[in-house]
């Protein structure tokens, strides 16, 4: 998780608007839950989560993931795949897909504040379905106390 902190740090300082709003965010969340990282103060910083997701969005840490069919995979265009055989999905492409984000590869995180703890199919940063990342909660829970105590802390 040190190269999405990083990376998020470097995010966070290059772009003072959104550094104000994280601002606002965190003084509401200090006045209703207290300086501790607990679940409930993590899930009320939906911005602070929305910005995370756009970095790892931009930013992803593997590159590809691959998949092995279970069966015969047809698509719209004719293209056959047949049951066995690997698919490698480029996560960077997928993540960068003008056809699934507005600002494909701008860091737009108002866009996602409504949906930062919905699904979103099209983001694969962590994988997707049953085989997606098991630590991936822990990770984001990582990163967003990491950068909560740091807005808190220093200014930047």
């Amino acid at each position: 998780t040190i190269l999405p902190a990083i990376h998020f740090i470097y995010d966070v300082a290059s772009n003072p608007e959104m550094r104000e709003k994280m601002h606002k965010e965190q003084q509401k969340v200090l006045a209703q839950h207290g300086t501790a990282f607990i679940k409930e103060a993590l899930q009320d910083m939906t911005y602070l989560d929305a910005c995370l997701r756009e970095t790892l969005r931009l930013n992803t840490n593997a590159v590809t993931i691959y998949r092995k069919t279970a069966r015969d995979m047809t698509f719209s265009n004719g293209v056959c795949i047949p049951a066995g055989r690997l698919c490698f999905l480029n996560m960077r492409a997928v993540n960068r897909s003008s056809g699934a984000y507005n600002s494909a590869s701008g860091h737009t995180p108002d866009s996602k504040v409504k949906k930062a703890v919905e699904p979103d199919f099209g983001y694969v940063t962590f994988g997707a379905g049953r085989k997606a990342c098991p630590g991936r909660f822990f990770a984001v829970g990582m990163l967003k106390s990491l950068i909560a105590w740091l807005l808190r802390s220093y200014d930047f």
